[in-house]
């Protein structure tokens, strides 16, 4: 009893351990990205973010769906641990091109306006210029590295040309020309082939053939500006066959899922999932594996709150900026297996999705 107690004990210290990688390692990006943002207009933030939005929630969608509960009416039934998800990324995932709206820093304008052939070089008309472009939001075409794109190329702006009035100091129309700016802005990650997230996971049961699980991340301060990251989830997971059953020899089961992930005043992810999935135990209760399959259907939700910072000729300027995008995925099929040794249990699974593949794994320990 003594040396399964130490091996509990260095089980949950190591799994404290892996939540601490996980979460510690989120400040230094999340402050990134928000200076990132701040830089950007909407359409081109949106561009930029998208491989995060459909990444974290095909990630968060994942790990629900293992072997099917007990078809018992009553039974005590418990796991603890840390799950683990990861979104494969592909190469069309680190660019983004588009065309959107986008509005000019003092500096970007004069740069448009100093290419132009035929604006005089008289200080207040150009100042003027400057000042009618930084006033209003252009069309123009948008590329470059995504937030999972290169550290070594920069976000650029295509200005498609303009005819800019002015009128004062003097009444006149002046043509600025096609051409392509480039922004501060890089790939925050260059090496990443996928979107990692870990979080503690339990699941406890067995009421009429239902498991309840939860997933649960106290607030973790990130940045003094940015705030703390947290999140919360939970999913029921039922087996019919307590109500009809049947000679199939393998268990079912359906499963509801929702959770949310809040990292401070940047983004909120939401997602929901339904799913299907079968299971086969093979071995005694105390030494076993547990091959099993599922689908699920799923969509998630990302929303981002940022203040755009541009530098104008009349001095620093602010503007609120608040968008949401959905996650691509729309369904997946799960294949896994979970083995059992005494308390400890381990999972993989692989997902092939209708648009992203990921990959699943855990430790946990229950009775």
């Amino acid at each position: 009893m003594e040396r399964l107690n130490d091996l509990i004990r260095k089980w949950i210290l190591g799994l404290v351990g892996l939540i601490l990688v996980v979460v510690t390692s989120s400040p230094s990006i999340a402050k990134d990205l928000k200076e990132s943002l701040e830089k950007l207009s909407q359409d081109a933030a949106m561009g930029y973010v998208e491989p995060i939005v459909s990444g974290f929630g095909t990630s968060l969608n994942g790990a629900w769906l293992q072997e099917t509960p007990k078809p018992k009416k009553l039974g005590l039934d418990f796991e603890l641990g840390l799950v683990a998800m990861g979104t494969f990324l592909r190469e069309i995932n680190k660019t983004f091109t588009k065309e959107g709206k986008y509005r000019f820093s003092e500096e970007e304008a004069r740069k448009l306006v100093e290419s132009a052939p035929d604006v005089p070089d008289v200080p207040a008309i150009r100042n003027e210029l400057v000042k009618k472009i930084t006033s209003q939001d252009f069309t123009v075409g948008i590329y470059g590295p995504t937030v999972v794109g290169s550290d070594k190329e920069n976000v650029k702006v295509k200005f498609y040309g303009a005819t800019i009035e002015i009128t004062d100091p003097i009444t006149g129309r002046y043509q600025i020309p096609s051409q392509e700016i480039t922004t501060p802005i890089t790939g925050l990650l260059p090496d990443a082939t996928l979107i990692p997230f870990a979080m503690p996971q339990c699941s406890i049961g067995t009421l009429w053939g239902t498991n309840l699980k939860l997933r649960y991340l106290p607030q973790v301060p990130l940045d003094p500006k940015i705030g703390a990251l947290s999140h919360f989830g939970w999913a029921i997971h039922h087996n019919p066959k307590v109500w009809f059953p049947s000679s199939l020899p393998f268990d079912i089961a359906a499963l509801y899922s929702t959770q949310a992930l809040r990292c401070g005043n940047i983004f909120k992810v939401e997602t929901t999932a339904y799913g299907l999935n079968i299971s086969k135990t093979l071995g005694p209760d105390m030494f076993n594996i547990t091959p099993y399959a599922g689908f699920l259907l799923e969509n998630s939700i990302m929303r981002f709150t940022y203040t755009l910072s541009l530098d104008t000729p009349g001095g620093m300027e602010e503007y609120p900026i608040s968008f949401e995008m959905k996650g691509e995925n729309r369904n997946r099929t799960i294949l896994g297996l979970k083995a059992k040794v005494l308390l400890l249990k381990i999972f993989a699974d692989y997902n092939i999705g209708d648009r992203y593949n990921s990959i699943n794994g855990g430790l946990m320990c229950g009775f």
